[in-house]
């Protein structure tokens, strides 16, 4: 499913030398404080972006996102700069030169996903910050005298003005990322070289003293891995099992509303773990509406995206492992089974070759507008791994299925 892009005007200040504040980062929650720095790699590599930050405040963390910069300057997050010289909860315009606005909101402490924005009229600026005056109960506002909008005219230019950066307002680029990395997988290394050879040097001094019990040692652990090779079960017994996942995916992505106050729905996602659906705010709606139109059995799995133009909905599915008594079929008819959808017509996509090289498993592709549960119905789904299902909404309400795999066979 496509996500928004991570492409936003940018704002660039100089402070001094070398240093420059930047606005129009993307903003989005980290959810673990005990795995920040493996959450923030993954997002960064996800989102493909050149430049991130972590800001952390008590509880919460979020990650900024920038997509490229010139790289001869050392960056700061001017949003971060302006907590820092305004406190934790304001919402604010900030005219930069004629006819660009830049708009940052503040709550708790934390960057407003969707309110770190740059635009470049006084109608544009002015819709934004409608849409979020009314998302929080705000302390302060901030905005030039022309707009009519109350609260005090300030300029980020006396706001900067002799400002020394902390060092973790600091954007860092993805290199720097993996640098840090590595530097942590060499201590890793170097322990783990270190352990071995405390491991052999007790080894070797343990031998000649107790050479009859080690090799019962020895004897018992062969014992034990030879009783678990017994056990290991095939990789497609360890997925959900795929009639389970097509029905409870297809009820999950139904029973998702097409319009919230106004917001579309225009795809979904699922997979054995959660089912997803993305909403899209039309002309005349906002984040207000959705809110207040929001079903209470979503109101905890929601979350607005990016530029506070699109919402996503997350909600947890849960599907139990019961493949035991499923058998292995072979491969080339499980393949030709489900090409045949494609040479029928009900479906378009693709199956690998089986016939090439002593093959036990193929990736397919199908997608239809037929349901999943009349696509496959009268195939046998013994040995089908189903790695996620998709579905696009139209303007004119039919949805589209993709259903991506893997087939197992003898």
């Amino acid at each position: 499913m496509q996500q928004p892009s991570t492409t936003n005007p940018v704002l660039i200040l100089p402070l001094r030398a070398n240093d420059c504040a930047v606005g129009g980062l993307i903003w989005q929650p980290l959810t673990s404080l005990k795995n920040l720095k493996q959450e923030t790699k993954q997002l960064v590599k996800k989102e493909q972006c050149d430049y991130f930050i972590v800001h952390q405040q008590s509880k919460k963390a979020q990650c900024g996102l920038m997509k490229s910069l010139p790289n001869s300057k050392r960056y700061y997050s001017l949003a971060l700069l302006l907590i820092d010289k305004l406190g934790s909860d304001w919402l604010g315009i900030f005219e930069v030169s004629e006819n660009r606005y830049f708009l940052l909101g503040i709550e708790g402490g934390q960057v407003v996903p969707g309110c770190d924005a740059l635009f470049s009229s006084a109608e544009s600026v002015l819709e934004h910050f409608e849409n979020y005056r009314a998302l929080f109960n705000w302390q302060t506002i901030y905005a030039p005298a022309a707009l009519s909008l109350g609260g005090e005219s300030l300029t980020i230019e006396s706001l900067l003005k002799g400002t020394t950066p902390k060092a973790n307002r600091r954007l860092l680029y993805t290199r720097e990322l993996n640098q840090q990395s590595k530097r942590f997988g060499l201590r890793i290394a170097i322990l783990v070289v270190l352990a071995i050879a405390a491991i052999i040097g007790w080894q070797h001094y343990q031998q000649k003293k107790e050479e009859a019990a080690r090799q019962a040692r020895l004897r018992e652990l062969q014992a034990q891995q030879a009783k678990k090779a017994l056990v290991v079960q095939e990789v497609w017994r360890q997925q959900a099992p795929a009639a389970e996942l097509v029905r409870d995916c297809v009820q999950a992505i139904t029973r998702y509303p097409i319009s919230i106050g106004g917001w579309q729905a225009v795809g979904f996602l699922c997979d054995a773990k959660s089912a997803k659906a993305v909403y899209q705010r039309r002309p005349m709606s906002t984040v207000k509406k959705f809110l207040a139109a929001l079903p209470e059995v979503y109101q905890e799995h929601y979350q607005f995206l990016k530029n506070g133009d699109s919402a996503q909905i997350n909600q947890p599915i849960r599907i139990d492992n019961q493949r035991q008594q499923e058998q292995l079929q072979p491969l080339f008819t499980l393949a030709q089974d489900i090409l045949r959808k494609i040479q029928q017509g009900v479906a378009t996509g693709r199956v690998d070759d089986v016939l090439s090289g002593n093959k036990r498993s193929a990736n397919f592709e199908l997608i239809s507008q037929t349901s999943p549960l009349l696509l496959l119905q009268d195939l046998n789904l013994d040995g089908v791994v189903i790695n996620h299902l998709t579905a696009t909404l139209s303007l004119e309400g039919l949805l589209t299925w993709k259903i991506a795999g893997v087939i197992y066979g003898q």
